[in-house]
């Protein structure tokens, strides 16, 4: 691998509010349906270069970073959950 670089927070939440997840069936087998994505709709970002595909690992790192962004929301909310749950003992010690 070379010209490794990290993925960015806002550019992997952009491309993740572009998916738009289908329910499908293959043509001629009706008893199969699947769960995917039109590869000509999906971001860039996640298509292949002549957008015929979707590379399904560049699907799992998106999902990955916008999993990882939000556990950072998450944690940052508890933090402030936790804090404002201590001012308000505090107010009521008073």
């Amino acid at each position: 691998k070379e010209k490794i670089k990290g993925l960015d927070g806002a550019e992997a939440m952009a491309a993740f509010d572009k998916l738009n997840p289908i329910r499908f069936h293959y043509k001629g087998v009706e008893e199969d349906e699947h769960l995917g994505f039109i590869a000509e709709d999906v971001p860039d970002i996640v298509a292949t270069q002549n957008r015929d595909a979707i590379a399904a690992m560049d699907i799992v790192t998106l999902l990955t970073k916008v999993v990882q962004e939000q556990q950072k929301a998450v944690r940052q909310q508890q933090k402030t959950i936790n804090e404002l749950k201590e001012r308000i003992a505090e107010l009521e010690k008073k």
